[in-house]
């Protein structure tokens, strides 16, 4: 009868130790992460800035060719 009721709820045991497991994990994970502190203190979004443009976000980056009033002049020959 012991047999029929571990084959029975095998697999809701395995489930629950790997729930667990994961939980011992994250939460060694989280205990570390706090110790150590930031890996990055003074790391930023990418976003404009305050105050900045929103349509400069893209740090100079455009999509295709640039803007005819970019473009040097091209010296005469």
């Amino acid at each position: 009868m012991s047999d029929t009721r571990i084959e029975r709820f095998g697999p809701a045991r395995v489930l629950a130790g790997f729930a667990l497991l994961l939980a011992l994990v994250f939460g060694v994970s989280y205990g570390l992460g706090s110790v150590v502190g930031p890996v990055a203190p003074g790391l930023a979004p990418a976003g404009p800035g305050p105050g900045g443009d929103p349509a400069d976000d893209g740090h100079g980056m455009t999509m295709g060719a640039p803007a005819p009033s970019e473009v040097a002049p091209q010296a005469a020959r």
